[in-house]
């Protein structure tokens, strides 16, 4: 059955991309481009119908390809209807772009080939024509000899019209200019003399402003000298100060929340618990998850959201996924780079999502 996944992997190939350069324009993990290209995405349960679709608009929108018609064909996937509505309009485009804009070699069907024995017809029919006979050759000279005293005629006419125009043609009011005296030159020496006055004063303006710049830079010098530096006792307190701003703790806490779902299960690994455990989750309650360095989760993606201090980690599948590992992979670096992280707020939810029914930490494994 065509998907939309083998339409957008022809079309990709047709304008000549790779695989990497689609992930490196829409930041989307190869895995899940392939899964695209090979409709492995449109059965896997585990991700929810609107990142489906997000993900192939993105995809689309890597190929040039409009937005609404990516919208209809999306609509004609979910419904098992869809026919090649991507690819048609591809080529339908290529043929309407002047001079090939677009590389359809591999994708040109039968019909728009040149049917074969065109040129041999074309050829034969001019043999067919007859050729041009030429006729009239007595009355042409019949009407040469009539002609010859109309073109003396007109010919004394043309000379009359031509030296007319010859006359006209003079400017006389130069010809008087070209007679008059030349006039005198003014010597150069005034110029010269203005010129030069105008580079000493250019001059003497720049060095003026560079006097006045070097005293204002002394003036600073003298006040910076004067002024009294902090002691080592205050640098010190001020640099803990702000060390304590963005320092973490030695262990850190995400939060779970099942948001859109319920989790059955949610698989979770840390290096303070090194064990890949699972964890029933119902829908409006959040679980908190301790660790040191680095914490993976694994399961229903979809269905919920994951919070440090309350603040939101956006899209964990896309940004924090390992292919390695099969699972969103969060480390310690992440947090240190911005101190808001260190910062407890109310949970960070989007529009549509309400709060917790209940926060509870995680049931502890014997």
């Amino acid at each position: 059955m065509t998907t939309i996944g083998k339409d957008l992997e022809k079309i990709r190939m047709a304008v000549g991309l790779t695989i990497e350069d689609v992930h490196h324009a829409t930041k989307i993990s190869v895995s899940i481009l392939l899964s695209i290209e090979n409709g492995s995405i449109f059965e896997d349960k585990n991700i929810a119908n609107t990142y489906v679709r997000s993900y192939v608009r993105s995809y689309g929108r890597a190929l040039k390809i409009d937005d609404e018609l990516l919208i209809k064909a999306l609509d004609q996937q979910e419904t098992g209807n869809y026919n090649q509505l991507l690819l048609e309009s591809f080529k339908s485009a290529g043929k309407e772009s002047s001079k090939g804009t677009f590389t359809l070699d591999t994708l040109q069907t039968e019909e728009e080939k040149p049917e074969p024995g065109t040129l041999e017809k074309d050829k034969s029919a001019a043999m067919d024509r007859p050729p041009t006979s030429v006729q009239g050759d007595k009355k042409d000279s019949d009407s040469e000899i009539h002609s010859e005293p109309e073109a003396k005629s007109s010919v004394n006419a043309a000379e009359r019209t031509r030296k007319r125009i010859e006359e006209k043609d003079v400017d006389w009011a130069d010809m008087g200019q070209k007679f008059h005296p030349a006039r005198k030159r003014l010597p150069a020496w005034p110029f010269l003399l203005g010129a030069l006055l105008i580079a000493i004063t250019v001059a003497a303006y720049f060095i003026f402003l560079t006097i006045q710049s070097n005293q204002a830079d002394e003036r600073e010098t003298n006040e910076l000298l004067q002024t009294p530096l902090p002691s080592v006792q205050d640098l010190s307190s001020g640099s803990e100060e702000y060390s304590q701003d963005i320092e973490l703790d030695d262990v850190l806490y995400i939060t779970i929340y099942a948001a859109y779902g319920q989790l059955d299960p949610v698989r979770v690994w840390s290096d303070t618990k090194p064990r890949l455990d699972p964890y029933w989750i119902e829908q409006g309650t959040a679980m908190t998850f301790e660790f040191q360095d680095l914490i993976r989760i694994r399961g229903q993606y979809s269905n919920f959201l994951v919070f440090k201090n309350g603040h939101l980690i956006d899209e964990p599948r896309v940004h924090h996924f390992s292919e390695s590992e099969n699972a969103v992979e969060i480390s310690r670096e992440l947090f240190t780079q911005d101190s808001r992280w260190a910062v407890t707020i109310p949970f960070e939810l989007p529009g549509d999502v309400a709060l917790p029914d209940t926060v509870v930490s995680r049931p502890v494994f014997n």
